[in-house]
């Protein structure tokens, strides 16, 4: 890393390492000695230190040379850690000013110092979090970390904690708490005022939790607790507050002036917190290189030599979300040893048909497969074991209190457990639904996953879904040993294209930011990006809530001919293959409509869009009464091409549809 990536305040994390050896998952402790030094290093570090003085002896202090487990620690961060380590002094160090912490603009557009960070999925992100913990918290800065989902941030508590352990003399104070394991910390705030001082407190990103940050701070006075914020996750705040295309007329200008639940508590806390550094930690900001296996290396289901995905309605629940081709993905992964299929299509638990009926019977049709099913709350992790294995099973299974101690042992623990059991060569299948979208790992020493059916409804937003596209991810070497070339993927034909263009638009919009553009500008109308980074494509998943009604303002060139990205070429040969969508499509697209269009239309009270009666009309203009199509029969098929991305579909009343490109 340059200097000048330095200053522009890009962390990305290192894909272009040689092989590195495998981390052990149990390093040795820190010996006493070790300890003893890291506390007298500890007490002669001061931020009034010159940058080289301060980059030298914090990286001496983490990992010294006299401690033999140093290089094994360093093997499992894949990044430059002295360049990581300077870059964060040197933003910590500018924001000093006579002797104390400035007082900065926290906003969005403020003047705070901001380093944006990331690591592809699976690829260690934690130990970006750790390393800026741990440097702020030797140069006393504290540290608010916001990540996602109640799980997934005390998931990441955990690992953090874990991580801390390796490195640091837990008697500096450097330390992770998560709020949510407070009890009723706004009435007795001591103890995550504590972590703040030196360490890191977590929260997830909800309204709630944001505010009771915020009222622990202001009560105490914030100026005593200078602090960094790290937004994990960062992907699902870069958000425009432009509305909704197809939004009613009243929601649009209700929008203009809504901020949401959660960017409301964010602004109070950015502003009452003393902030001297914000983080913005990104999912998939690195693009996948060498021995790393990302999504943009996943390849859909082939059957009889065709790629194949699914279209909305597909899965049905009376079938278990299965049909044709979820069948053939399970015929293909359960016939080859050691293979490891993600299923995240059902999202029932407490209802018929829900993901314990769901192991029950691939059981009965693969007798030989081991199932674990995730879930949230009481239920947790259950184990499935293969009611008649090809091989002996190794002793007892784990029972369910084994699998659901407290604290609650990860996926990848569960997994271990269950390779012991039931032996690696046993196809293993996990299943799941929002437990499976963030946070946890799905692989064991031995295994890593194969084959992914993901199927999340439209409630479920870009980000998650990405997450969720994001678990077969990891350093492929383990799939290779395992006998596999490629992890293999059943989903949308939309979700595909979105999940492969994602780490494309990161990697682009990281561009323009070292180019020189902020954050917002980057995020507008005016930025430029390929069609190979084109996230909303046919996409009826939203940025963010849903309920928010947000979208990515920026702009999109068109593909080039024949590099027409897979679910796009396979969606469009299925629709003008079906002879009712193609007129619908043929209708449509005499009257197309681009979005500045619609918005025009919109604004100057135009007829904007076509009604479902209009094109029944047309449709029947050439028949004959006897051969005329039901409004009933247009309306139900121009909803299906609205739910597959073909076209748009307005709030109004009566709904107005439109074709939004011409390219099909």
């Amino acid at each position: 890393m340059s200097d000048s990536d330095l200053s522009d305040g890009n962390l990305m994390g290192d894909t272009d390492s040689e092989d590195q050896p495998e981390p052990s998952p149990s390093p040795p402790v820190l010996a006493d000695q070790i300890r003893l030094s890291q506390r007298d290093m500890a007490r002669r570090l001061s931020i009034e230190m010159s940058e080289e003085e301060l980059v030298k002896g914090i990286l001496e202090l983490v990992f010294p040379r006299a401690d033999p487990a140093t290089a094994m620690k360093k093997a499992s961060y894949r990044f430059d850690i002295p360049a990581a380590v300077r870059m964060i002094v040197r933003k910590l160090k500018s924001a000093r000013e006579m002797g104390g912490w400035k007082r900065f603009d926290a906003t969005e557009s403020g003047d705070l110092p901001e380093i944006i960070a990331g690591g592809v999925t699976q690829n260690g992100k934690t130990k970006i979090k750790v390393l800026a913990i741990i440097t702020a918290g030797l140069l006393g800065v504290g540290t608010i970390l916001l990540s996602t989902s109640h799980r997934g941030v005390k998931t990441l508590t955990d690992k953090i904690n874990e991580e801390l352990t390796r490195l640091v003399d837990k008697n500096l104070g450097i330390e992770c708490i998560c709020l949510l394991d407070v009890q009723t910390p706004t009435v007795c705030p001591r103890i995550v005022l504590k972590f703040l001082q030196t360490g890191c407190c977590s929260l997830p990103d909800t309204a709630f939790r944001i505010k009771q940050m915020h009222k622990i701070l202001d009560e105490a006075g914030a100026s005593d607790y200078p602090c960094q914020l790290i937004m994990d996750e960062a992907d699902s705040f870069y958000r425009s507050r432009r509305a909704v295309v197809g939004a009613d007329e009243e929601s649009l200008c209700k929008r203009q002036v809504k901020i949401t639940k959660l960017e409301e508590s964010l602004d109070e806390l950015r502003g009452v917190a003393h902030l001297v550094l914000r983080w913005n930690v990104s999912a998939t900001l690195v693009p996948p290189e060498g021995d790393y296996n990302g999504v943009v290396d996943f390849k859909p289901l082939v059957v009889d030599g065709e790629e194949e995905f699914l279209e909305y309605g597909d899965l049905k629940p009376n079938k278990l979300y299965c049909n044709n081709l979820t069948d053939e993905m399970f015929k293909q992964a359960f016939s080859k040893n050691k293979s490891l299929t993600l299923v995240i299509t059902n999202s029932r638990v407490n209802t018929v048909n829900n993901v314990f009926d769901l192991a029950k019977s691939l059981q009965r049709d693969y007798p030989y497969v081991a199932a674990l099913v995730i879930v949230g709350g009481t239920r947790g992790i259950s184990y499935f074991p293969p009611p008649d294995p090809r091989a002996p099973l190794n002793g007892l299974a784990p029972s369910k209190d084994e699998l659901n101690t407290k604290p609650q042992i990860s996926v990848s623990q569960a997994m271990e457990m269950v390779d012991q059991h039931a032996g690696i060569d046993t196809p293993l299948v996990i299943i799941g639904y929002s437990q499976m979208i963030r946070g946890d790992s799905f692989r064991s020493s031995l295994r890593v996953p194969t084959h992914l059916i993901c199927a999340l409804g439209t409630a479920m937003s870009i980000e998650k879904m990405v997450q969720a596209m994001g678990r077969p991810t990891y350093q492929n070497s383990t799939l290779e040993s395992n006998g596999f070339s490629h992890v293999t993927v059943l989903t949308y034909a939309m979700d595909f294209d979105t999940a492969q263009a994602y780490p494309q638009w990161l990697l682009e919009m990281e561009k323009k930011l070292a180019d020189g553009m902020t954050l917002p500008e980057a995020l507008s109308s005016s930025a430029q990006y390929t069609d190979k980074a084109n996230i909303t494509h046919r996409q009826r998943k939203s940025i963010g809530q849903k309920k928010d009604m947000l979208s990515l303002d920026v702009s999109y060139s068109g593909p080039e001919p024949g590099q027409e990205r897979p679910g796009h070429r396979w969606l469009n040969k299925r629709m003008r293959s079906n002879p009712v969508a193609s007129k619908l499509i043929d209708i449509a697209t005499k009257h197309a409509e681009t979005y500045e269009s619609y918005m025009q239309e919109l604004q100057t009270d135009s007829e904007v869009g076509r009604t479902a009666r209009q094109f029944c009309d047309e449709w029947n203009e050439s028949l004959s009464e006897g051969e005329a199509a039901s409004l009933s029969f247009v309306t139900s098929n121009l909803n299906k091409l609205v739910s597959n991305g073909i076209m748009k579909k307005s709030n109004d009343k009566p709904a107005k549809y439109w074709l939004p490109s011409k390219d099909i």
